[in-house]
């Protein structure tokens, strides 16, 4: 049976950052958990309530080495990501180097216990690592194993005691279970990591809890979970539907699929279904999200009023993602590219609030003067939003400005990392803009099934780069609405 965790006593000074010095095998070790507490957990947090890193994930630590290490390792990544943006190498190698020995401690550690308690093993620890885990592994870019990590999770949180009503929820749900909502979510976005039969059982996950939706939200963090519910329901029909290829009225029976082996960004496809099922899922879907966002709008324009706070930079972050799945969702199931231009309008305002949260971040760092703002948020906030602009608005200016965007501030989010998104969209650019027509890129030039292949790593060339310098490469490649395959190197 699970322990109940909420039957433990939790030393309250922990989530203050007073782990006694006892615990930690070195002063380093205790020096990097101190830096995880006083910046790694707020920089994961991004705009949002830090109470999953700071609280959560700390009384996690208290009881279990393993987790200790975790938080170690990324505080001691953090730390050395924040070194190499400020150019001091012989630093970031060595926190890197420490953030792994930690790393391998904790997943050592793990083992041991898992293998000693078996089924046994406490649900809620189980998840705090996965969470850590999957962290450290965006944080290298290892999403195949990133995603590994997040299908295990689901299924754990799947494997837990139900609850019986909407208003009630085990000890194991709140932040920690809402941050898989949106890690899976997330995930989907990046790589489907599911089977058709798995969507099916998704598709309607949380339907109790948005069948009891609030017509008006209170706070950012209601709504933010509403939201979560939602597109990860949409996201389970997607996938189903681009895992079928065809106009199919049973589509929702199909029993299985092929994986592609390349990172595949399934916004890229364009594949018809005229379906009675597909078009009344649609609707429903749509109506959702059109539900929410009444629901958003007293409270959007209370904390749109307060400039720069983070309640107001997180109801930004919210409109352009919000705006990004509606396009997305409208555009579900068309065979032309040049759909998308009739909302320009759209795009223009998800530039235009990805522009503002990026405008904040950048003053934030310059007043503070250190150098040391987030490198590495757990959830998205303008990578992807920006990244859909880029490939999918052919406007030049405003497709322009999104990948200036990504470029302003070099940064991870989860799976999401601004400097390959600027690489791969600027190819798309330069491979659809070569014959443009009075301004135009005509339906046959524009690119489908954007892909990039493995990562590769080489010696930097050229005239400012420095001996042991690294760059890294892969092979990007799309189809042209003529049928033609382009294919081509990205660095970075």
């Amino acid at each position: 049976m699970l322990v109940p965790y909420g039957q433990r006593k939790t030393n309250i000074s922990l989530v203050t950052g007073e782990l006694g010095k006892s615990r930690f095998q070195s002063p380093e070790e205790h020096r990097f958990f101190q830096l995880y507490i006083s910046k790694s957990a707020t920089h994961l947090s991004g705009f949002y309530d830090p109470s999953l890193w700071n609280q959560i994930v700390l009384q996690a630590s208290e009881q279990e080495e393993s987790i200790r290490h975790a938080v170690i390792s990324i505080g001691a990544l953090d730390m050395s990501a924040i070194a190499g943006r400020a150019g001091r190498k012989s630093e970031t190698e060595d926190h890197h180097v420490f953030a792994l020995k930690q790393y391998s401690k904790a997943i050592n550690a793990l083992r041991q216990k898992a293998e000693v308690l078996g089924a046994k093993y406490d649900l809620r620890t189980a998840l705090v690592a996965s969470l850590l885990i999957i962290c450290f592994e965006t944080y290298h870019g290892n999403h195949e194993s990133a995603n590994r990590q997040t299908k295990a999770a689901m299924r754990l949180l799947e494997s837990r005691p139900k609850v019986s009503t909407a208003t009630t929820e085990c000890e194991v749900e709140g932040e920690l279970a809402r941050a898989f909502d949106r890690l899976d979510t997330q995930s989907m976005c990046e790589r489907d990591i599911y089977t058709l039969p798995e969507h099916l059982c998704f598709m309607n996950c949380h339907a109790d809890m948005l069948a009891a939706m609030p017509t008006v939200f209170e706070d950012v963090p209601t709504a933010r979970n509403y939201f979560g519910f939602i597109i990860r329901q949409t996201m389970h029909f997607a996938c189903a539907y681009w895992a079928v290829h065809a106009p199919s009225p049973s589509f929702l029976t199909v029993s299985s699929i092929t994986k592609p082996s390349v990172r595949y960004l399934h916004i890229d496809m364009a594949i018809p279904c005229t379906s009675t099922d597909f078009l009344a899922m649609k609707v429903l879907k749509f109506g959702q999200l059109e539900r929410w966002m009444e629901a958003c709008g007293p409270l959007f324009e209370k904390k749109r009023k307060r400039k720069g706070s983070k309640d107001c930079l997180a109801v930004v972050a919210m409109r352009a993602q919000y705006l990004t799945a509606y396009v997305m969702l409208r555009a579900l199931g068309t065979m032309r590219e040049m759909d998308y231009d009739e909302y320009l309008e759209d795009f223009r305002e998800i530039v235009d609030s990805c522009e503002e949260l990026e405008s904040n971040s950048l003053l934030a760092e310059a007043k503070n003067g250190d150098g040391e703002g987030e490198v590495y948020v757990f959830d998205m906030q303008s990578v992807m939003p920006l990244d859909f602009i880029a490939r999918k608005c052919r406007d030049p200016m405003l497709r322009r400005r999104a990948i200036r965007l990504l470029k302003a501030r070099p940064r991870r989010e989860l799976f999401w990392d601004s400097v390959i998104a600027a690489e791969v969209c600027e190819w798309v650019v330069k491979t659809e803009e070569e014959d443009l027509v009075d301004g135009v890129v005509k339906e046959e030039n524009r690119a489908r099934g954007v892909a990039l292949g493995p990562e590769h790593r080489g010696i930097a060339i050229g005239p400012e780069a420095k001996v042991g310098d690294e760059v890294k490469k892969a092979v990007v490649w799309c189809t042209l609405g003529t049928g033609e395959r382009r294919e081509g190197i990205v660095e970075w």
